[in-house]
């Protein structure tokens, strides 16, 4: 059965040893994380892929165990599990829901989204910072609709592959995948190199303090795949928004592309949006919280006493400034 082949081995394991002459098999635990994943992925997902998951080789003794459970595995096939119940205890003596045999490299996603809420929710043997860790982030309401195509790619790089008996790992593979689909994903995502501020002293008189200094907090960005999710599906790549200087590089939050000069003058949506962000925002100095909560207290006096169309002409200047730059990328 011809099997893909074309893909680039990414691994980091210690010990190999040759099943037949395609197919290897390791002996540690492979965690699912490379190099490319903070480009890619929201942070929980790069902690979950890092500290909590990983993919591991069937061994005779997992077979025997999974064997009395009326479950059929190959030796060498691929499996899914929780680090540490894996490090520290027996196949035998493993809980239930801590490990997951996904049929095709598509379905290890979803067995990862299994694995957390099944298991490591209720793990004892995750260490207590670690799980304090990822507490953390999963109320980050971060997401990014991007995911699941990135991890199938990732899950290649590794040098994982679909075959007809599950997945299985090859120690040696051909380095046109690497030039070809992990290439083609860091070309589709745009970096924010060009990234500036948006607004200048001059536009000062034209806001309230609260706007203004909101405005302050973000520079210019622009979309990226990583960042199609709900109603920005419609977005193009290379289209100019607006992101968090302290977190803009990450996926999933803090990234606003509003469509319309409509949506983004509306004070109640791009504006507040861009608010909330910044006050759960982590990167952002509690200084530079304390002084948003400040300003925003004495916004709508402030703006009760400034001339009609005042705020509307500052946030004009400030989308000009966002769709100029991106005219001038193009040049």
């Amino acid at each position: 059965k011809e099997d893909q082949r074309d893909t680039n081995s990414y691994c980091r394991t210690n010990t190999i040893q040759v099943i037949c002459e395609k197919y290897s098999s390791f002996t540690k635990i492979l965690p699912l994380s490379i190099s490319e994943d903070n480009n890619n992925l929201i942070s929980l997902h790069c902690f979950v892929r890092r500290y909590l998951v990983g993919v591991f080789c069937t061994s005779e003794e997992d077979i025997e165990a999974r064997g009395r459970q009326g479950m059929i595995v190959g030796f060498g096939q691929i499996g899914l599990c929780c680090q540490y119940c894996r490090s520290l205890s027996r196949p035998t003596d493993l809980p239930k829901g801590s490990m997951y045999y996904p049929s095709s490299l598509s379905r290890v996603y979803n067995a990862t989204m299994n694995l957390l809420h099944r298991h490591i929710e209720h793990c004892k043997l995750i260490p207590e910072d670690v799980r304090e860790e990822y507490n953390i982030l999963k109320s980050d309401p971060a997401r990014s609709g991007y995911s699941k195509k990135y991890w199938f790619h990732a899950l290649r790089k590794l040098g994982l592959v679909d075959t007809a008996n599950g997945i299985r790992f090859v120690s040696s593979m051909k380095t046109s995948f690497e030039s070809t689909s992990i290439q083609a994903i860091k070309s589709s995502s745009y970096n924010d190199e060009n990234a500036c501020d948006v607004v200048t002293p001059d536009d000062k008189v034209l806001a309230t303090d609260f706007v203004y200094y909101l405005m302050k907090q973000m520079q210019r960005c622009i979309f990226k795949e990583t960042d199609r999710m709900g109603k920005r599906n419609a977005c193009h790549i290379g289209y100019p928004g607006l992101a968090c200087k302290y977190c803009s590089h990450k996926c999933g939050s803090g990234r606003f592309f509003p469509s319309q000069f409509k949506t983004f003058s509306d004070l109640s949506k791009t504006i507040k949006s861009m608010y909330n962000h910044m006050l759960k925002c982590r990167s952002c100095p509690e200084s530079i919280k304390q002084a948003i909560i400040t300003l925003e207290k004495n916004h709508e006096k402030q703006k009760a006493g400034m001339k009609f169309g005042q705020i509307k002409m500052f946030l004009s200047n400030v989308w000009n400034q966002l769709h100029e730059c991106k005219e001038a990328d193009l040049k």
